[in-house]
């Protein structure tokens, strides 16, 4: 895994929006940027769109809304997710962030499409923002909803969580926890759990909810998302084939176009 931010970038206002908030992770973390665009050979304004989004980067950077940062723009040809997880294939980025529409597109143009892809098939941490979020940084993350196996190595994956956000903005970490009915107690996992976020975020405050499995995880997950208050969704990548399944299923889609709310996939 190398040292750059990922953004696949289309020139909309929401992309932009993800790209300030890449230059200014990237400035806390030390990180470099590459914003990648793929075109379908047929355009012929491209080079107009990318002098737009450096204009907009020496903007921000002069307003001081923008970290300066080392960041690299790279074309390529062909379908979208194709091109964004071959990327990630051969770079290995940090982490990729994904813009997705929004309650105001189309049901077929959510985070179904393109995203989904990526989120299902990207072998390093993925975050979707919907475009109703306007985030230059990720500070305003106060309160995480956090979907947990408990497996022996989930301390590794809250790390990579406190890597991500900037220093003692989380308030809250809620674990859900998806079962069959009359599984055994799992009060050893949670305690350890709890042990290992204590060490890493130990101003946080934690809660840990049980649901039974009732139709399946991607649709009680589903349901769950429905009404979660959290400011952030965080899914581990031993279920990135939810997030397809899900995001694909008739509810999924009703669910992310009245209540999408952003996803990071670790």
């Amino acid at each position: 895994m190398n040292n750059t931010i990922l953004v696949p970038i289309d020139f909309s206002d929401h992309s932009f929006q993800t790209a300030l908030l890449s230059l200014n992770m990237a400035g806390r973390l030390s990180k470099s940027v590459v914003f990648l665009y793929i075109t379908n050979n047929l355009e012929i304004k491209i080079g107009e769109q990318i002098d737009r989004l450096q204009a907009q980067i020496s903007s921000w950077i002069t307003q001081g809304k923008a970290a300066e940062v080392p960041f690299s723009i790279e074309i390529r040809s062909g379908v979208p997710e194709e091109q964004i997880k071959q990327y990630i294939q051969h770079y290995e980025p940090w982490i990729v962030l994904m813009s997705t529409r929004g309650k105001a597109r189309k049901i077929q143009d959510l985070i179904g499409s393109v995203t989904a892809e990526v989120l299902d098939g990207a072998s390093v941490p993925v975050l979707a923002i919907p475009e109703q979020y306007s985030w230059s940084s990720l500070r305003g993350v106060k309160r995480i909803s956090y979907a947990t196996s408990f497996h022996s190595n989930e301390a590794k994956f809250i790390q990579l969580l406190a890597d991500l956000l900037p220093k003692d903005s989380l308030e809250s970490l809620t674990f859900i926890h998806y079962h069959k009915a009359g599984e055994s107690s799992y009060t050893d996992d949670q305690q350890a759990l709890s042990d290992a976020v204590s060490l890493i975020f130990p101003s946080v405050r934690m809660e840990f909810q049980y649901q039974v499995f009732k139709d399946g995880f991607e649709e009680d997950f589903s349901e769950f998302l429905a009404t979660d208050p959290s400011d952030l969704v965080v899914i581990k990548n031993s279920h990135r084939n939810i997030i397809r399944r899900t995001l694909h299923s008739g509810l999924a889609k009703r669910l992310a176009f009245n209540a999408a709310k952003p996803i990071l996939v670790l």
